[in-house]
């Protein structure tokens, strides 16, 4: 391998290793509003459940029955960002790379 695709191979190891990183992060902040989504949905929710029934199913408790459920959905996306191993692949890649420029 010549000099020239060896130095480009290494930029692109490098660049996956960095992404990589950048998935780490990310990972971890969705798991940060995961868990913040989750207070704020039970504090809705016990709101939510100590209205008088007249006002549960009145306006007022039709928007918290819709914010509990618009939150629950966010949850959910998080959760397949925050217990997804899809960036382990980026180093796999990298690694595979490297192999080549043995």
């Amino acid at each position: 391998m010549n000099k020239t695709r060896r130095k480009q191979l290494d930029a692109i190891t490098k660049d996956l290793r960095a992404m990589h990183d950048e998935f780490s992060v990310i990972k971890a902040r969705a798991e940060w509003a995961k868990v913040t989504l989750e207070t704020l949905r039970d504090e809705e929710q016990e709101y939510y459940d100590n209205m008088p029934e007249g006002i549960q199913g009145g306006d007022r408790g039709e928007r918290s029955t819709s914010a509990i459920e618009a939150i629950e959905a966010a949850i959910e996306k998080l959760e397949e960002v925050a217990d997804s191993d899809t960036f382990d692949v980026f180093n796999e890649a990298a690694d595979s790379v490297d192999e080549a420029t043995q």
